[in-house]
């Protein structure tokens, strides 16, 4: 035996059985191209998914921010109109509410208002002078 070259096969291959390999070939190559298919076409859409969610998150932060300069701009137009009784509040608008408070005692007064849109809070701080019925914005400022 020795000398001899092994045998894969005890007998040689027909057509019918070469044919049948070639097809197993086939199905195991289009299995695994269906697979890198599917993993780049989903791994494509988590992608999107995640940009549209991370679009939406800065949409409704800019209108959280919009709310709160707009209860700012509000609340000075309520101290322009009754410098000495303004308290603050709430301002309801269509897309969320802005909280005004406003710091006890006279001038300067410090005005912190709150947007919030859904879950999502933004705050300004405005300080504020009043002399001679003439409003002073003194700061102006996101925190």
């Amino acid at each position: 035996i020795q000398g001899q070259k092994p045998k894969l096969f005890k007998q040689p291959l027909d057509k019918d059985q070469i044919k049948i390999m070639k097809k197993g070939q086939a199905t195991v190559l289009l299995l695994v191209f269906t697979a890198m298919t599917i993993t780049i076409a989903s791994t494509a859409v988590l992608v999107l998914i995640n940009n549209s969610l991370s679009s939406s998150q800065i949409v409704l932060s800019n209108d959280a921010l919009a709310a709160a300069e707009s209860g700012t701009e509000d609340a000075l137009l309520q101290i322009l109109r009754d410098p000495d009784n303004y308290q603050g509040g709430v301002v309801t608008l269509p897309v969320g509410a802005a909280t005004v408070t406003i710091s006890p005692g006279g001038f300067p007064k410090t005005l912190t208002t709150v947007g919030a849109v859904n879950n999502l809070r933004r705050t300004i701080r405005v300080v504020v002078g009043y002399n001679d019925n003439t409003m002073t914005i003194l700061s102006w400022k996101e925190i």
